[in-house]
């Protein structure tokens, strides 16, 4: 898993920490395949990151799985512009 930050954007590889912060309200900024993996850049603190990791902040379990299902829906477009 990977991240970092720049300011107000945030870069991680981690699927459920994406869908977190989207579900939380942050922006996707960008995506792309990277080793084969998927990073995702978020307009996001690592405050923002650090409360999932803490368990100190709760979403919508329906806006969380939507926030999911939509990056797993991106993550299959890219496979397929390889």
């Amino acid at each position: 898993m990977s991240q970092s930050c720049n300011g107000k954007a945030y870069s991680t590889t981690d699927l459920d920490l994406a869908a977190f912060l989207l579900a939380r309200g942050s922006s996707l900024l960008d995506s792309s395949r990277e080793n084969n993996k998927s990073l995702f850049t978020l307009q996001a603190s690592p405050e923002e990151a650090m409360a999932y990791f803490q368990g100190e902040d709760s979403v919508s379990a329906r806006a969380l799985f939507s926030a999911w299902r939509s990056l797993r829906t991106l993550i299959e477009e890219q496979r397929g512009q390889r």
